[in-house]
């Protein structure tokens, strides 16, 4: 998952997901199951107002506005220098 800034995930990076943080707070990134379906997803966590999505970290991709089920919270990464 990369983005054109900020922090990102380039391909071949490992993250590392805390199972037991499934409470995230807003603009945390997280892995989600989408409900209905065998997916799951890495984006960044958005809730506002009550309502809850996912955001994806390039922006030229659409937020993901279908129930979910939040699985882990990511806590860190590790990439080959």
């Amino acid at each position: 998952m990369t983005a054109p800034y900020g922090k990102s995930y380039p391909d071949g990076c490992i993250i590392f997901v805390d199972p037991m943080r499934r409470s995230p707070s807003s603009g945390e990134r997280i892995i989600a199951k989408l409900e209905g379906a065998n997916q799951v997803t890495f984006k960044t966590y958005v809730e506002d107002a009550g309502r809850r999505w996912l955001k994806p970290l390039n922006p030229q991709h659409p937020p993901i506005m279908e129930p979910f089920r939040v699985l882990g919270t990511v806590i860190g990464k590790w990439e080959d220098d």
